[in-house]
């Protein structure tokens, strides 16, 4: 099964960071939703500075077209999701244990 794919980045200080969370929908990575953080220390923790997220309707602060989606983000979201399959045959498949 495929897990969500999520792809962090954050500035060189630590100040601030950004997150995209990917879902598969049909054969579309579809971003499911994007956050951005800042803090004023390291000493403190992030707080949501402005987030888009596909599903929350009028809660959202962001529109689809205003979130960015940096090329460097969308080639490592396809670089996860391409490393979750595996190729073998059938006698190598075993079942995951719940």
């Amino acid at each position: 099964m495929i897990q969500n794919i999520t792809v962090n980045r954050e500035d060189a200080l630590q100040l601030s960071s950004e997150k995209w969370r990917f879902i598969l929908l049909d054969e579309w990575l579809v971003l499911d939703s994007y956050e951005s953080y800042c803090r004023p220390t390291r000493r403190h923790k992030y707080h949501t500075v402005r987030f888009y997220a596909r599903l929350a309707g009028h809660t959202r602060d962001l529109t689809e077209e205003e979130a960015p989606l940096p090329q460097d983000v969308q080639v490592e979201a396809l670089q996860k999701l391409r490393s979750q399959f595996k190729v073998g045959k059938q006698h190598d498949w075993r079942p995951r244990k719940p």
